[in-house]
Parts: C-alpha cells; structure tokens; sequence
C-alpha cells in the first residue's frame, strides 16, 4: 500500500510540475508539416517566394496572379506542388519527353 501512495505521490507532483512549466508537457509537434494551403494569391506568391528563394519577386507574383488564377482550389493546388514544380510553372523550365505511347494514340481528324 505504500508503494501506491509513493506512485501517487510522484504523480501529483509530475503533475504540478507540467502544470507549473505551461509547455514542458504538451506534445511535442511533429517532425515537420507543411503550411496548409491558403487558396490565396498571397499563399501563393509565398510558395514561389519560398521555392525561388527571391523575396523580390513577390510584387510581381501578386500582380500577376489574379491574372492566371481565377479561384481558390487552383491556388491551394498550386501552394501544394513541389518547388520544383513551381518553378517550372512560374518560370518556365524543361517540360517533360514526350511518350511515345501518346504519339500511337494521336490520330489526325477525319476529313469530310
């Protein structure tokens, strides 16, 4: 019986001390988690800023984001694409070979 007095004990004051310390006890946070997308402009210009490294381009992108996307879903899309990706779509870059596969399934329209 003094054994469970003593536990008791010992929790009261792990207890009083997490109480005491605020923080110290919570849960720790994972590794690391990506922002959520915002769906906004301003979401989105902060991914590009982000992936480009290049604060100064950020008046820029918000000017011209409104002008290629024209709702949220497409900008929330777009904050969730690697930065490879964004770059490639923002700057332009290499696009990808084309398959061969595509090119059997193409037929030219029939003339009437």
């Amino acid at each position: 019986m003094a054994g469970a007095t003593h536990a008791t004990g010992w929790s009261r004051i792990a207890a009083l001390v997490c109480a005491l310390s605020g923080l110290a006890c919570q849960r720790a946070p994972s590794v690391w988690e990506p922002p959520r997308p915002t769906g906004t402009c301003a979401g989105a210009c902060d991914r590009y800023t982000d992936c480009a490294d290049d604060a100064t381009r950020r008046a820029s992108c918000l000017q011209e984001c409104p002008l290629v996307f024209s709702d949220p879903y497409s900008l929330a899309a777009f904050e969730r694409m690697s930065c490879d990706d964004v770059l490639a779509f923002v700057d332009g870059g290499p696009t990808p070979a084309p398959n061969p596969a595509d090119a059997a399934n193409t037929s030219a329209p029939d003339a009437e």
